[in-house]
């Protein structure tokens, strides 16, 4: 008798929606309290803002120019690495916000060993600003992966993927599910605004920890059977 396959949908939709967003919220307050408003999650600000700073002596500028080549870079790179793996699309979103978590860390390093940043052209303050928006390129490449549409590509919507994977039907959100995000979104920049004055780049950690607690709705794990596979080896 053969097995059949079980879905390939989330344990819990709406809380790894809630926890994505919440990241979202945390490391774009990150960049703009610690970076001098570079904003790591809606990079397309950026690139405006780059082209402005540059026509006024003095203004940084580079890191908000490298914000867009640098995620087309990263997720290109990504993408090509995906299409030659065997895995099934919702065990690589997983690894993808695996690293994502490490990024995060990485970047939350960077501030706490070499910050505070006076200006966000330090060379220490791009690369904390680059590693954090390749943290999220990575957390936006398993949305427009799996959602498969380029509604994921800069702008964050991970409400409507885990809705999608949740009830497998594809229909139209409604209004309610995306105004969640958008809360979960603004309570996460919230909390990093009253965690930063207190344990500045330290809160990066509460984002990797959020990312670690959606990666688990992506890559269940389960406990039996991992010691029955232990005991077997």
């Amino acid at each position: 008798m053969s097995v059949q396959a079980p879905p390939d949908h989330l344990r819990n939709p709406t809380g790894a929606a809630i926890c994505l967003s919440f990241t979202a919220g945390l490391v774009e307050m990150a960049g703009l309290l610690g970076l001098h408003g570079f904003l790591p999650v809606h990079i397309v600000v950026d690139a405006p803002l780059a082209l402005l700073a540059v026509g006024r002596a003095g203004e940084p500028w580079i890191a908000r120019a490298l914000a867009i080549p640098v995620f087309i870079i990263v997720t290109t790179l990504l993408a090509a690495t995906m299409r030659r793996s065997k895995a099934s699309l919702r065990l690589i979103t997983g690894y993808l916000l695996f690293f994502q978590c490490l990024m995060l860390l990485a970047a939350m390093a960077l501030g706490v060993i070499l910050g505070p940043f006076a200006s966000v052209d330090q060379p220490a303050a791009v690369a904390a600003a680059l590693v954090l928006v390749s943290a999220m390129a990575f957390q936006t490449l398993g949305a427009s992966t799996l959602w498969r549409d380029g509604a994921g590509a800069l702008i964050l919507d991970w409400t409507g993927l885990v809705a999608r994977l949740g009830g497998g039907d594809g229909r139209p959100l409604g209004i309610i599910p995306r105004l969640v995000g958008l809360a979960a979104f603004i309570l996460g920049a919230a909390t990093e605004v009253t965690l930063w004055p207190v344990a500045g780049f330290w809160s990066l950690a509460l984002a990797a920890a959020m990312s670690f607690v959606a990666l688990l709705n992506f890559v269940p794990f389960d406990l039996s059977r991992a010691a029955e596979d232990f005991r077997r080896r």
